[in-house]
């Protein structure tokens, strides 16, 4: 009878529902929760502008007592990160870059000239950017090369990834490689205004708790029209702030804006627990900060469009797909959190 059909039609729909919901979680799963590009398998190695290869320790030396790859078993790190370690410069800049070619050497130039004037100012600034080449295919390599030889490796350090293994994990490997007292990752094309770097360190002074901190640059809270976007960006930074403050509790207008700075303390805690390793990972960054309790603020910064934009619209949709599936991830234990005390 219709009654019948009915209940097998209600039936059918819910095991076409429950078989998509499984397949985008073991999809998930075997693309985030099992990414060798998070372990040593696809560890990076630092390129000197003679072309010579190295690990972290030849930069910092006595910091670090070897170079080897082998991992640490009391601490769950490569013997080659120094996040870990005290800080020793007081800025670092993690740039993660794929085929940017053509835009990198822009946002470099700009970084480079307003840290170099502000040195001068106080000579007790003390600051590095490291540049992570996320398996690009164009000449990007070999532009921050360019800029690496002409204001040295100590400044400029190039972390060469050979295969794409995604934005998140680009900036996850490069902060883990960092020795600043503030961590601040930029995206490569210039798009926000560097010296708006300063309104995030002021903002973080009136927010930080304990050592703990994390500011965000935002477009969505300008108060004038610097930050000029396009309806499809607007329609995500919109789609994200409903999300992030349903899953994360915490009311970030603008979570894509590649513009974020952390204290020290805040990054060893967020960045070993991280798992999402491409558009997606800011949420995961977010979680992680209210899971820590660190304490999050945004402020206004100068943006505007630059073409050459990556984000489709398969990519939001995939970014959808895992910002709904973090919480449950991690409330279930399909992923762990590094405890404080490790």
């Amino acid at each position: 009878d219709s009654m019948s059909l009915v209940v097998i039609g209600v039936l059918l729909a819910s095991g076409v529902v429950v078989a998509f919901v499984v397949h985008l979680i073991v999809r998930f799963v075997n693309n985030v929760s099992q990414s060798k590009c998070f372990s040593n398998t696809h560890e990076g190695s630092f390129i000197h502008p003679d072309g010579s290869v190295s690990s972290s320790a030849s930069v910092v030396g006595k910091q670090v007592t070897s170079g080897k790859t082998n991992s640490n078993q009391s601490t769950g790190v490569s013997n080659q990160e120094l996040l870990h370690l005290p800080a020793s410069l007081k800025l670092s800049v993690v740039v993660p870059a794929y085929n940017e070619e053509k835009r990198i050497g822009a946002m470099l130039e700009e970084t480079i000239q307003y840290l170099e004037k502000r040195r001068e100012k106080d000579p007790k600034f003390t600051y590095e950017i490291v540049v992570v080449n996320d398996g690009s295919k164009d000449r990007t390599r070999d532009k921050v090369l360019e800029y690496s030889k002409k204001y040295g490796f100590e400044k400029l350090r190039l972390m060469n990834l050979k295969v794409n293994c995604g934005k998140g994990a680009a900036i996850n490997k490069g902060i883990r490689h960092s020795r600043g007292e503030l961590i601040l990752f930029a995206d490569a094309d210039g798009a926000s205004k560097f010296s708006d770097i300063e309104k995030l360190e002021k903002k973080l002074k009136d927010v930080i708790r304990n050592g703990l901190g994390c500011v965000v640059g935002s477009r969505y809270v300008a108060k004038d029209n610097s930050a000029e976007r396009t309806a499809f960006r607007k329609f995500i930074s919109l789609v994200f702030h409903t999300l992030v403050t349903l899953i994360c509790g915490a009311d970030i207008k603008d979570t894509q804006c590649g513009f974020k700075i952390f204290t020290r303390p805040s990054a060893q805690l967020v960045f070993p627990s991280q798992h999402v390793d491409r558009w997606a990972f800011d949420i995961d960054v977010l979680y992680l900060c209210t899971f820590f309790r660190i304490p999050v603020a945004e402020t206004a910064i100068t943006w505007q469009e630059i073409e050459g934009s990556k984000i489709t619209v398969f990519g939001v949709i995939g970014m959808v797909r895992d910002i709904l599936l973090i919480r449950l991830f991690y409330i279930f234990g399909v992923w762990f959190t590094k405890s404080k005390s490790s």
